[in-house]
């Protein structure tokens, strides 16, 4: 058995009606506003409003943006410049967390449906302290 039967997840992009209102159910990606600001230079106003969506009982907007994730020397943060980022298609969008809420959660999410939307293999090593990302064709996307 999978683990995605499993878990509350569906491969259909769904909204919920919620008093009148249309909420999107996302599980793409949620950013801290100046973690946007900071590592990619992006004034959150300036990407296209979406749809609202709840966020930890908080009414928020996603917005439009893809997401390119970049390969790094292993072991290491530093970018490898020899391979080519891979974009991450996001329909439905990011959620950009108000700059209050850092505290309690430090870094970006990465959700399950921007995995399995984008047909990546992730792999997660928890003794040697690993993720691995990777397209099911290493033609694709040699990592």
């Amino acid at each position: 058995m999978k683990i995605l039967d499993r878990l509350p997840y569906s491969k259909k992009h769904s909204t919920l009606v919620v008093r009148e209102e249309i909420v999107a159910v996302n599980h793409n990606f949620v950013i801290s506003r100046s973690q946007l600001v900071r590592w990619a230079g992006i004034q959150p106003e300036l990407l296209r409003p979406l749809i609202a969506t709840r966020l930890d009982g908080k009414r928020l907007t996603t917005r439009e943006a893809d997401l390119w994730l970049h390969s790094n020397l292993k072991g290491r943060r530093e970018n490898r410049r020899d391979r080519m980022p891979f974009r991450l298609n996001l329909s439905e969008g990011i959620i950009i967390r108000p700059d209050e809420e850092v505290r309690r959660i430090r870094l970006p999410l990465l959700g399950l449906r921007a995995l399995t939307d984008n047909e990546l293999v992730t792999t997660i090593d928890g003794a040697r302290l690993e993720v691995t990302i990777r397209t099911v064709s290493k033609f694709r996307w040699p990592w």
